[in-house]
């Protein structure tokens, strides 16, 4: 019966302690992530600004890279998502305000 019973705790001390471990780990995943979206768009507006005509080079740019990223990393980095990845950069263009954001996400 006290066997039962430090088994139960145990297991549930364990679940407990990997359910957390997943939880901070899927926040740190998903943090890199949202930085390296954000680097992304930096780099699209970045080459876009070096640019002639930037409108239509813009496109290009995206539409190139575009096929190239989805070649190598898959469906991810559509023209879509990598405009929308210059949009965010766009929107918050300064590095320790999103650094700041993504801590209270937490």
């Amino acid at each position: 019966m006290a066997n039962d019973l430090t088994n139960t705790r145990l297991y549930t001390d364990v679940c407990s302690i990997i359910e957390q471990g997943r939880k901070e780990a899927y926040a740190s995943v998903n943090h890199k992530m949202i930085e390296t979206y954000w680097n992304i768009g930096r780099r699209i507006v970045e080459e876009e600004q070096n640019g002639e005509a930037r409108a239509e080079y813009g496109v290009q740019i995206i539409a190139q890279l575009s096929e190239q990223l989805t070649h190598q990393y898959g469906k991810e980095f559509s023209k879509r998502n990598l405009a929308y990845f210059r949009q965010f950069y766009l929107t918050i263009n300064d590095i320790r305000i999103l650094q700041s954001r993504l801590q209270n996400l937490t």
